[in-house]
């Protein structure tokens, strides 16, 4: 038989508590797997998304459970069911109450809702034990555990509906990419988005060691997220997270973008009113036409979130933006809902229709500082530092040139020899690198290092 390392037990005082709860705590906490939850599909059995089996090897710790059993309950039954779901949320919000870490219960429930995206980003998740001295009842004048407080509501209050939403968002794909969207500044177009995150990581990088100011940090941007962003850290996924912010890269889902009323991408905001200036619409605007229109090739959004700068004479524009420029009506994402595709029907889960209504995601986005009054903004001094700029690992020019082949997708397609005709008979020229369409505006071709000087704008 072997034998357990003293060092490597974590006591569990579970209280008084009846033996149905105590059974329910010995599996949760048993090495491997307790209860195997999932669903029937075919001839295979579906894990739950939030199945987790504890490790057991010489590295792990070994749970030891105590408690004080409650008189006059009934003795362990021969039924191996597990507890319900209501059962399960009580035990947990009575051992929290029964401690006084109600705080640290619903921290915990954070980091529950990521174990999905964690299942696809790494195999092993280590917590760290929860550090509580234990209580001196002899020498202290704290209380003991009260085992007969009053649990507090769980983290979703008293509405179970909202415990359906939120575990329909953990389950989401795309759950990295909103947290990444944190990254997204609106209105910075795509040539200069490597500035704004080299000087953000200048500041995140100078606190990445101490988890608690990285995370702090993170939560402030959107305080809507905050809470993803804490079950993240806890599961040690920022740092993935982190990387894909980086590089200005995550895939965008609109579906999630308007059910959370989070500002991914620039191709989520409203169409400017009036579209044509000068003849010219600005490329932000042509790309959202082509988008809203569906046209050849532009069903999919863009897998970047800035947008291109400059703007593409009226006539140069594609059909599907020529027709709804001189619209009088606004156009713009319109998020109606979304429903469950069941075995024999659809069954609608959300249904609470409203547009993107960009000024207010971006006021949720950004945060404004208070307003010094007596003028005292103009006599501030800003130091920037600059140590940390470095054009060589800028993404600029990926985001950028990802950016306009999306854009130009139509005419990289038409001429495989780096050159199309436009409608009014010009030539388009396209850069053997990032293949970005100019417009011829010389006799000859445009030299390589006039080709990179214009694509930087």
């Amino acid at each position: 038989m072997g034998t357990v390392d003293q060092s490597k037990k974590i006591s569990v005082e579970l209280g008084p508590i009846s033996d149905s709860a105590a059974r329910w705590w010995a599996a949760v906490l048993a090495p491997n797997q307790g209860w195997v939850t999932g669903i029937q599909h075919e001839c295979d059995l579906l894990p739950a998304p939030w199945s987790i089996s504890i490790a057991k090897n010489g590295n792990s710790s070994t749970f030891v459970l105590s408690r004080t059993s409650i008189q006059g309950e009934p003795s362990f039954s021969d039924s191996l069911s597990p507890a319900s779901s209501s059962a399960a949320v009580q035990h947990i919000l009575s051992y929290s109450a029964y401690h006084g870490i109600q705080d640290q219960s619903r921290v915990a429930f954070t980091a529950a809702l990521m174990l999905p995206t964690a299942s696809r980003i790494k195999q092993t998740i280590v917590l760290s034990a929860l550090q509580r001295p234990p209580l001196d009842i002899s020498n202290s004048n704290d209380p003991p555990p009260n085992s007969n407080s009053d649990p507090e509501l769980p983290p979703w209050g008293q509405d179970v509906h909202q415990l359906d939403r939120l575990l329909t968002l953990s389950c989401s794909n795309f759950l990295q990419s909103l947290l990444s969207s944190v990254v997204f500044e609106p209105g910075i177009p795509c040539n200069c988005c490597g500035a704004r995150a080299q000087g953000t990581f200048a500041a995140l990088d100078k606190i990445q060691l101490n988890l608690q100011a990285l995370t702090g940090a993170l939560m402030a941007r959107n305080a809507r997220l905050g809470f993803l962003w804490l079950g993240a850290t806890l599961l040690g996924l920022h740092d993935f997270v982190l990387r894909w912010m980086r590089a200005m890269y995550y895939p965008l889902d609109l579906t999630l973008a308007g059910w959370t009323d989070t500002l991914m991408s620039f191709i989520q905001e409203r169409v400017a009113d009036p579209v044509v200036v000068n003849e010219a619409v600005a490329r932000a605007d042509e790309a959202r036409l082509l988008f809203l229109s569906q046209a050849m090739d532009h069903k999919q959004p863009p897998i970047v979130a800035f947008q291109p700068f400059g703007f593409t004479s009226l006539v140069d524009c594609g059909l599907e933006v020529r027709e709804h420029a001189q619209c009088r009506g606004k156009h713009g994402l319109y998020y109606s809902g979304w429903a469950w595709n069941c075995r024999d029907t659809w069954t609608e889960a959300d249904h609470t229709p409203h547009s993107y209504d960009s000024e207010t995601m971006m006021n949720a986005l950004i945060s404004k500082p208070d307003v010094l009054e007596n003028d005292e903004a103009d006599d501030v001094e800003i130091i920037v530092d600059y140590s940390q700029m470095n054009r060589e690992k800028d993404p600029s020019e990926t985001v950028t040139r990802s950016i306009f082949m999306w854009l130009r997708e139509r005419m990289a397609s038409q001429s495989r020899k780096g050159r199309s005709e436009n409608t009014n008979g010009s030539t388009i020229w396209w850069t053997q690198t990032m293949r970005v369409p100019l417009r011829k505006v010389t006799g000859g071709r445009l030299t390589p290092s006039e080709l990179a000087e214009l694509a930087r704008g």
